[in-house]
């Protein structure tokens, strides 16, 4: 005897599914539907591109459920689009989930008529709430009664509104007594419809018949068209990039400002470790040194350090969620993208470079939504060049050490320096290895709030993975710099003395920091501890030096050592990050280039700096030599194109 749930699937018409996926067009909430379903925390947004894969999950009922990328049409121009296509040819005997955005029923009903014509599937109307806000209308009976398919209205953050879906599903599942029966009968559904392909030829409905689109039209009502005086500024170019400063301002002081709720939040951890770092060596007050300074210098020093990111880490995410989640992001991306477009990039790359002003490693991993890898891997390229916050503290150590006349105008023209350099490597690679242009395909959506419960979760998650699968990596070499800065190469504990390793490892390189005129030993090891955490350069220095940074360097060896700090390698965690997304030898590559890089910054900022009038004169004549072969050879040809005479090029000379 069958199952009540077997029963239930019966009278529905739809057989036992043991596969279902989800597909609809970008932005139709689909991957918020896996989450709510299976749980699961898959990355959301507004923009086409952010699920890249089919990512699934399998069920406590043994259902396995997908969350396939977003398709436009037949045509799937992209990779993301393919993998769908691909999926839904060899799945036939899948039950599809066509999600539907209830703002956009008419298109996303053309969209998915094929689908309801050739496969088993439900509709889920998405965003539901928001519709109804609104004053939208859906009838759900008379969709159901027009498309002859079982319809759903769900807003995907709630688990009461998704639990009719989920229920649904679950009867669904292949039964114990009877499950070979339906098994095969799914098996036999799914070799009439893997006959031909899903984008081949023509298929007559299912058991439930061909949906009537026409009639479904009449069971909906859009809510009133309104453009809201925010989406109008937004779309307009002053006010897009006023709103964006702001926000990008508003951002920035929120996660390292110096009175910011970060900047509280670090201030609260750093007076707990320090307690715990107390209360550590008062247990340890007759262990041996090497023990005390392991215990509170390595394990809770590199506890410290990995924790101290998390404020401004995750101040940064909630602004990047929310405005991922609220629709701005889709809006600041559309407007930049004629901007980045000169560059050789494209809108999405706008919020990726701009977040590597606070976090490089935060900047590589939101790099992950473009669906284009090749603008992927020029984006995370470029943000090596663009300041990073832990570089801050040393700038102005240094600055305010060398130049404390000079403060505003130095800091200005590192970062604009550093953008400048990477809008220039940009239009370099897309002359050279990236030609290829990206496609832009975006979906604006409406504008909406973002509940705290989502922002919290997203947070959270965040969290969560940094400390996974960046912590581990800045955990595990933070031990190993108190290791070389604590024991010499005879492996004897020498504590933080000129004669450990470290000390030692950098008077061994300093001989690369000779063109800049720098010659102390303690540079270096100030710069080598850099690689590990960048904002442990100036706590370095004002060990070494006692506090008197300025008897370290000239002007002109200030200069050089900015500019090479400014460009040199990114932090370990900021590298585990590029890693992560694109590739170890990719990841190897960026470190060793971009400390080239800096040393042929600092060598050339010296060389400019001892011969600053020889290259200031050198600087215009080859601007009045460039400027006379841009004119050579402008006379006229004739085209025909003076308009009675005006040519300035008339004649063969210019006018």
């Amino acid at each position: 005897m069958k199952s009540d749930a077997a029963c239930r699937a019966a009278s529905e018409g739809v057989l036992a599914a043991d596969t279902v996926a989800l597909v609809g067009f970008p932005n139709a909430g689909k991957t918020t539907l896996f989450n709510a379903l299976t749980g699961a925390e898959e990355r959301t947004g507004n923009w086409h591109g952010v699920t890249v894969a089919a990512a699934s999950r399998r069920l406590e009922t043994g259902q396995r459920v997908y969350d396939l990328p977003g398709i436009y049409g037949t045509a799937a121009t992209s990779p993301e689009e393919k993998i769908t296509r691909d999926f839904i040819n060899a799945h036939p005997e899948a039950l599809y989930v066509c999600a539907i955005s209830a703002h956009d029923v008419a298109r996303g009903l053309k969209g998915a008529e094929k689908l309801l014509k050739s496969r088993r599937a439900v509709v889920v109307f998405t965003f539901y709430d928001e519709f109804l806000r609104r004053g939208g209308r859906l009838d759900t009976a008379a969709m159901e009664r027009a498309l002859k398919r079982k319809v759903f209205a769900v807003d995907a953050n709630d688990k009461k509104s998704v639990k009719p879906l989920a229920e649904f599903l679950f009867a669904l599942r292949a039964p114990a007594d009877g499950g070979e029966k339906a098994g095969a009968a799914g098996r036999n559904a799914g070799a009439r419809g893997a006959e031909k392909p899903f984008f081949g030829g023509s298929f007559s409905g299912y058991a439930q018949g061909a949906p009537d689109l026409a009639a479904a039209q009449g069971a909906y009502t859009a809510p009133a068209g309104k453009t809201g005086m925010l989406d109008k500024a937004l779309f307009h170019p002053v006010g897009a990039a006023a709103a964006f400063a702001l926000t990008i301002a508003l951002a920035f002081y929120a996660a390292f400002g110096a009175y910011s709720p970060a900047a509280a939040l670090l201030a609260l951890l750093k007076g707990a470790f320090s307690l715990l770092e107390g209360a550590a060596e008062r247990a340890l007050s007759a262990a041996p040194a090497w023990l005390v300074s392991l215990i509170c210098d390595g394990v809770i020093g590199g506890a410290f350090s990995v924790l101290s990111f998390l404020p401004q880490l995750l101040t940064l995410f909630l602004f990047l969620t929310a405005l991922e989640e609220s629709g701005l992001m889709a809006r600041f991306a559309f407007m930049s993208d004629g901007f980045f477009e000169k560059l050789g990039l494209n809108g999405r790359a706008f919020f990726s470079l701009f977040s590597g002003y606070g976090c490089t490693a935060v900047a590589a991993l939101s790099t992950r939504s473009m669906e284009d890898k090749s603008l992927q891997k020029k984006t995370v390229l470029l943000l090596p060049f663009v300041s990073c916050s832990a570089r801050l503290p040393v700038y102005v150590t240094v600055i305010n050490a060398v130049f404390p006349f000079a403060k505003p105008m130095l800091l200005a023209l590192i970062y604009l320096g550093g953008l400048a350099a990477a809008c220039l490597i940009s239009a370099a690679l897309s002359k050279t290895v990236y030609r290829q242009k990206a496609q832009f395909i975006m979906e604006i959506p409406d504008l909406r709030r973002v509940g705290a419960k989502k922002l919290v979760k997203a947070l959270l998650y965040c969290a969560k993975q940094f400390i996974i699968r960046v912590g581990g990596v800045i955990l595990a070499v933070t031990a190993a710099l108190w290791f070389l800065s604590n024991f010499s190469f005879s492996l004897a504990y020498v504590g933080a003395a000129e004669n450990s390793m470290l000390c030692l490892i950098g008077k061994g390189i300093k001989v690369l920091f000779y063109p800049m005129g720098i010659t102390d030993w303690r540079v270096s090891v100030s710069l080598l501890s850099g690689i590990f955490a960048k904002e442990a350069v100036a706590g370095t220095l004002a060990m070494l030096c006692g506090g008197d940074i300025g008897a370290l360097f000239t002007p002109a060896q200030a200069l050089a050592f900015l500019a090479f700090f400014a460009l040199y390698t990114p932090c370990l965690s900021a590298l585990a990050a590029v890693r992560r997304e694109i590739g170890r030898k990719r990841a190897a590559a960026v470190g060793a280039g971009m400390f080239a890089v800096g040393l042929l910054a600092g060598y050339a900022a010296y060389f400019f700096a001892l011969h600053s009038a020889w290259c200031t004169a050198a600087a215009a004549a080859g601007c009045v030599v460039a400027a006379a072969l841009l004119m050579k050879g402008k006379t006229c040809k004739n085209c025909g194109k003076c308009h009675g005479g005006n040519c300035k090029y008339k004649n063969g000379r210019r006018r």
